[in-house]
């Protein structure tokens, strides 16, 4: 497969259930979806990032993350917010505000297994933890002096794993 896009490619994500990705590319007001069920990726959907359906490109999509389920997928973004939206057709379901993030940072974010919480860095070296379904803030995880690099969750461990610019990985056993 070779496909361009608008811009750099800064985000891929594959569906945890089905044999399909979703990519998103820097300057680019569109998530792509790729069906990959015939063993090589085809270009399926293009889901549309503007709650109004235009094609005006005010933010970039930096980090993408399907739910456990598959039902929807978070994007993180450089003005600030995590958009949720369902997976299948592209609809704006809600909007993470308390984030800060630039046109430099490079947000992460990961959910929790359950679907319950959803987990993104930000700028100002913490993690924000959200309850999902009442669209709410519910702790924010400091105590990098770093930048935040990434964030992992492990069902295993039960535990949220981050890592940050200065060096220093830490662990948040029940981080929600």
């Amino acid at each position: 497969m070779q496909t361009s896009f608008r811009g750099a490619v800064e985000a891929l994500c594959w569906h945890p259930s089905e044999p399909r990705f979703v990519l998103a590319s820097r300057d680019d007001h569109l998530l792509h979806t790729f069906d990959c069920s015939s063993g090589q990726p085809e270009r399926s959907t293009a889901l549309n990032l503007n709650a109004l359906g235009d094609d005006h490109v005010s933010f970039n999509a930096l980090d993408i993350a399907y739910s456990p389920n598959g039902k929807m997928l978070s994007v993180a973004t450089d003005m600030n917010r995590v958009i949720l939206m369902e997976s299948s057709s592209g609809k704006q379901l809600a909007n993470f505000y308390g984030c800060t993030n630039d046109g430099f940072s490079q947000p992460r974010q990961c959910w929790h297994p359950s679907g319950l919480y959803l987990y993104a860095t930000s700028q100002d070296r913490c993690v924000l933890v959200w309850e999902v379904a009442r669209q709410r803030e519910v702790a924010r995880l400091t105590g990098h002096a770093g930048m935040l690099r990434d964030l992992c969750y492990s069902t295993e461990h039960d535990a949220l794993i981050s890592s940050a610019m200065d060096g220093t990985v830490k662990v948040w056993k029940h981080a929600s």
